[in-house]
């Protein structure tokens, strides 16, 4: 069986869950369903477990969080791959993008290219590194949407690494929030009942990207959701601390 990658995630999310919560059913993880994600054949029978996550809102322009960061992961792929292809030395670069960059599609190719000309022409001694900041009154030369590039050169690096910082706001989890992502899997439940003889919502709140940053806290916790689910879990993945909703 091919597993994707979203489902890689998923299931990565599940054992995670499973590790944090005592009285998960014990058996075996059915991976190759979709409705709902997964079946937990335990001793009393099948219990269905739905996915999902939630994600900061969208800008009042359309944009999201989530759409910059598949751009920067984009732009840093391509700009590696043309380093590469030049005879670039081994390098860590780290691109720290300006409050409020604004990426599209477009942009990803003219950045890439300006972020291997940059790593190409700044690149420090070995075992040397250097910054390059964006100023606006001199010539680093560096696009609008740059921050700074930071490059650390170490020749002996087998496998180069090109990664983003990406600062995130933290606003607290809502019960709006939950409630949506409820709202969404709430219509399917008879669906995923014809497959199993409870059903679970598994509500994630990875925290590793900026558009998944919550402070899991507050009075969301106490509130009490509309849902005919069984059981509702927020699970806050960096804190592995799963927490069953009221219903």
């Amino acid at each position: 069986m091919t597993i994707s990658d979203q489902k890689k995630k998923e299931y990565a999310h599940l054992l995670a869950f499973k590790d944090s919560l005592p009285d998960f059913p014990q058996g075996q993880i059915t991976l190759d369903v979709e409705c709902p994600d997964f079946l937990v054949q335990s001793a009393t029978g099948i219990v269905g477990i739905e996915h999902t996550e939630v994600y900061h809102e969208p800008r009042k322009d359309g944009g999201s969080l989530q759409a910059t960061e598949t751009y920067v992961h984009q732009i840093l792929l391509r700009a590696k791959e043309i380093h590469r292809d030049q005879g670039g030395r081994p390098a860590l670069v780290w691109l720290n993008l300006t409050s409020g960059a604004r990426l599209n599609k477009a942009k990803v190719g003219p950045l890439a290219t300006d972020l291997a000309n940059i790593v190409q022409t700044k690149m420090p001694p070995n075992q040397e590194s250097t910054k390059i900041r964006q100023t606006w009154n001199d010539k680093s030369h560096l696009p609008p949407e740059f921050s700074s590039v930071t490059i650390f050169r170490y020749d002996s690096l087998q496998d180069p690494v090109w990664g983003p910082i990406m600062a995130g706001w933290m606003p607290d989890i809502t019960s709006g929030i939950i409630q949506e992502r409820i709202g969404c899997k709430n219509s399917k439940i008879l669906k995923y009942r014809e497959r199993c003889d409870e059903v679970w919502l598994l509500i994630v709140v990875y925290g590793y990207l900026p558009s998944t940053l919550f402070d899991v806290s507050g009075k969301a916790l106490e509130h009490t959701y509309q849902s005919s689910f069984d059981r509702i879990y927020l699970f806050d993945f960096q804190k592995r601390n799963a927490i069953r909703l009221i219903l």
